[in-house]
């Protein structure tokens, strides 16, 4: 029987040591690393197969964490996070607090809010703020269960979270928005 503490500090301990891992969000199944570190940054892109100018997300438990990263939310950003009736991934125009190899070339990020148990879990444990990609390789289908994931990929991470988590069922990736001035723009719906 799995804990919902116990896998976040089995989680962070293979972070702690520059690892990847393999977790459900809640969205889809995700690969990630502590959004501190150049080395397991650069592992994860390595085992997606990905080219360095395609961004990656990050992913937060709490407003507070949300606000060390990019400051004060404008109220309008507030008003959007709480009417928001899915999983939504926000792209801010400055963040700090991060590699900054995760950054876009305008100093841009997108940050997801996210409400799954054992994902903030492990979040707050590591007390920074996660990566966050899907667990597919480049190109290839997200898959919607664990099941679906690729063997190369299970390989690959240096933790996997136990398939009791496994709530992605087939969700959806987040909706995502682009802060322009006071306003979004909607990069998917």
């Amino acid at each position: 029987m799995y804990d919902v503490k116990s896998a976040a500090l089995a989680a962070v301990t293979a972070m702690q040591k520059d690892g990847i891992i393999l977790y459900p969000t809640d969205t889809v199944w995700g690969l990630g690393c502590d959004a501190r570190s150049t080395s397991a940054i650069e592992k994860l892109y390595e085992i997606k197969q990905r080219p360095h100018a395609t961004s990656m997300l990050v992913l937060v438990e709490s407003r507070t964490r949300l606000e060390n990263l990019v400051g004060t939310l404008p109220i309008w950003v507030v008003s959007e996070l709480n009417a928001a009736e899915r999983p939504t991934t926000i792209i801010y125009p400055e963040v700090r607090g991060v590699n900054p190899s995760l950054l876009a070339s305008d100093g841009s990020l997108g940050i997801r809010l996210v409400t799954h148990e054992l994902c903030s879990a492990i979040i707050a444990a590591l007390d920074a703020p996660l990566v966050s990609t899907s667990a597919n390789l480049s190109g290839h289908a997200t898959p919607a269960r664990f099941a679906s994931i690729e063997t190369c990929i299970k390989e690959r991470v240096d933790w996997v979270a136990p398939e009791v988590f496994d709530t992605a069922h087939g969700k959806q990736g987040s909706r995502i928005l682009k802060i322009d001035g006071t306003h979004f723009v909607t990069i998917r719906d």
